[in-house]
């Protein structure tokens, strides 16, 4: 039954509010005594979600209250050119009567009359709480590009259709990745036009609206111009030492303004043997020289025979133009996801490799080696070779490449560190495998599945599905963290047991998922368990469940939405025996992470037990013991 007033969804809302509330009030004055209830907690969670619901209807009332303002006082009017036009009347009116700026009354009216005009189903999915009005601001400003009605409604359908598919919380990253990924293939000649007038409106302002004598330098420029910069400035602040006194945004800001000037970046320890080690004036540490930005593409969105959108780790969806230009870029170093794939029936692609290798050989000896300190001029570095149709390419500036260092917060994470290292080791030989076991993504044959972990250890993943699992996850994969991927360590979901791999926690894509630092400590040294397993339809599907067994859905969507062949990329079945020796020594009976372990393990099974019956509290088996227990490995 169709409810176009909402009248049912607030009377919904209704009796779920005066629940909430007598919860609440029921305890009132209750001393909290000992361990928290964990129903007393489900239910107050469940109360959160009830608010969290209420605030969009209210938002979406609130629009619909400005879009019928809307319509009785500026649709009606003529269009005009002056300033204290009906348009602006009512942005006044909104502003006054809210206590809001004349601009932020104008965005509000703006906001509704999109809503009302361009994406009404979107609007039912703020009413029915599927989004909040923070999300609102996100889909309305990327989708200003679509300017056909025709395309338009697909979009609003499209759009809506994935909010209610997709079941979770939309971070304001991934719900503008979904919204650019739909856009960017509906109508990429009008992306082509914007960003052409963004680029061209690229600038440096100051903003001295700041208090007590303090202003602020801005800038606009390409996305991988500002990740470059922001990374340079990031590495020199981080040459200060442990003593140094200021927090580290006043670092950043203090490096910042010495690469600006040309003056020398300083510790304010103040201890007259200080251990920082500081770079000369506008030079850069030597470890962190190169600066990696991390791109991913389609083979054929690369080659220009289509314009499917890309994906830049710490920005997001970005266009096709903008791809091909990062990629003609002599810095640029471009390898296929899946190596030695090949077209059916060959193109021009082969050649248009080679042809650019040559060029970027021909011009690297004739530029001779780059100035140590320099950011992203080194030589490019190219492999040729074709790339199977509608095969993912990945596209990252040298870091990984053969004499080039890895930046630390671009590769390296605390589950793969060493793999890492092994694997750049790789990289400088050449060779398939070298000494420590590692694989190289150019050792792979044509077809075959790509290794999963380490010849020499089962628990440490492969470069190949580091990297793959960095570009499906796209950020870190719990709800709101909007972490890139290349900078988050990577997580065994089910905990590796390294006494009998077989019992779980193998290093596959399934089961493993990118955490940032603090949400990889909280799940390690906390009673939070994650889950991670594929939907219906393929998609991966993630879940937290807090301490009390409170079940909350985990990013609604990943990379594998905006590259869908990443579904079909294949791994080896991980070894289920380790191949570490074994020193003959006394042995425990269990080890002191196995009852952790075994606990996560049985809440796991639970929580997809009730997933039929949908979220709620279920108290783990008394019998699992949660006291003997030692720090998980990373």
């Amino acid at each position: 039954m169709v409810d176009p007033h909402g009248r049912g969804r607030w009377n919904d809302l209704s009796r779920s509010m005066s629940e909430f509330l007598e919860a609440v009030e029921s305890g009132i004055g209750e001393a909290a005594v000992g361990e928290p209830d964990p129903e007393r907690v489900a239910q107050l969670m469940t109360a959160v979600g009830s608010v969290r619901a209420v605030e969009s209807f209210t938002a979406w009332a609130q629009y619909e209250a400005i879009a019928a303002l809307h319509t009785e006082l500026v649709a009606s009017q003529p269009a005009d050119y002056r300033l204290l036009d009906a348009h602006a009347e009512l942005g006044a009116r909104i502003a006054m009567f809210g206590a809001l700026t004349q601009t932020m009354g104008e965005r509000l009216v703006d906001e509704a009359v999109a809503l009302r005009d361009r994406l009404p189903q979107v609007a039912l999915c703020l009413r029915d709480g599927v989004i909040t009005k923070l999300h609102v601001a996100t889909v309305v400003s990327r989708t200003e590009l679509i300017e056909d009605a025709e395309d338009a409604e697909a979009v609003d359908a499209e759009i809506a259709a994935t909010l209610r598919r997709r079941k979770g919380g939309w971070s304001r990253s991934r719900l503008r990745d979904m919204c650019d990924r739909i856009v960017f293939r509906r109508d990429p000649d009008s992306v082509r036009r914007r960003r052409q007038q963004a680029h061209e409106d690229r600038g440096v302002w100051l903003d001295t609206d700041r208090e007590h004598g303090m202003a602020a330098l801005c800038g606009t420029m390409s996305a991988e111009n500002a990740r470059i910069a922001f990374e340079s400035v990031k590495s020199l602040a981080a040459c200060a030492c442990k003593a140094d006194p200021r927090r580290v945004a006043a670092r950043r800001s203090d490096a910042m303004f010495a690469l600006l000037t040309g003056q020398r970046f300083a510790c304010e320890c103040g201890l007259a043997e200080c251990p920082a080690v500081i770079p000369e004036a506008r030079s850069l540490p030597d470890s962190q020289a190169r600066i990696v930005i991390h791109v991913v593409c389609d083979e054929s969105t690369l080659d220009g025979s289509a314009d499917n959108p890309a994906f830049m780790d710490g920005y997001g969806v970005t266009g096709a133009d903008h791809v091909r230009d990062i990629a003609g870029q002599d810095h640029t170093w471009i390898r296929p996801l899946v190596p030695g794939a090949t077209k059916s029936g060959g193109s021009g692609t082969e050649s248009a490799q080679g042809r650019r290798a040559q060029r970027t050989t021909r011009e690297a000896a004739q530029r001779g080696p780059a100035a140590g300190g320099d950011v992203g001029n080194d030589s490019r570095r190219f492999t040729p070779g074709p790339v199977g149709a509608d095969e993912t390419v990945y596209a990252g500036p040298p870091s990984e490449c053969a004499d080039a260092p890895v930046s630390g917060d671009d590769v390296i994470s605390a589950d793969s560190a060493d793999s890492a290292d092994r694997a750049d080791q790789t990289a400088r030989t050449g060779g398939a495998v070298d000494a420590a076991g590692s694989p190289d993504f150019d050792a792979v044959p044509a077809g075959g599945p790509l290794p999963s972990h380490l010849p020499s250890d089962p628990y440490r993943p492969s470069r190949a599905l580091d990297t793959f699992v960095r570009i499906r996850d796209g950020y870190c994969t719990v709800l709101g963290c909007e972490a890139p991927a290349w900078s988050v360590d990577l997580d065994h979901v089910t905990e590796y047991d390294h006494q009998h791999p077989e019992r779980g926690g193998r290093t596959e894509p399934l089961g493993l998922n990118g955490k940032c630092r603090f949400h990889h400590l909280l799940k390690s040294f906390s009673h939070w368990v994650d889950d991670q397993f594929l939907g219906p339809d393929g998609h991966t599907i993630r879940v937290w469940y807090t301490p009390e067994g409170v079940r909350i859905a985990g990013p609604p969507e990943d990379n594998t939405a905006l590259f869908p062949g990443l579904k079909r990329v294949r791994f080896a079945v991980p070894a289920t025996g380790s191949l570490r020796e074994l020193i003959d020594q006394p042995m425990r009976e269990r080890t002191r992470t196995a009852a952790k372990h075994a606990r996560r393990r049985h809440e796991r099974e639970l929580n997809r037990a009730d997933r039929a019956v949908g979220p709620g509290y279920r108290p783990a088996h008394p019998s699992v013991d949660f006291t003997d227990y030692g720090p998980p490995p990373f």
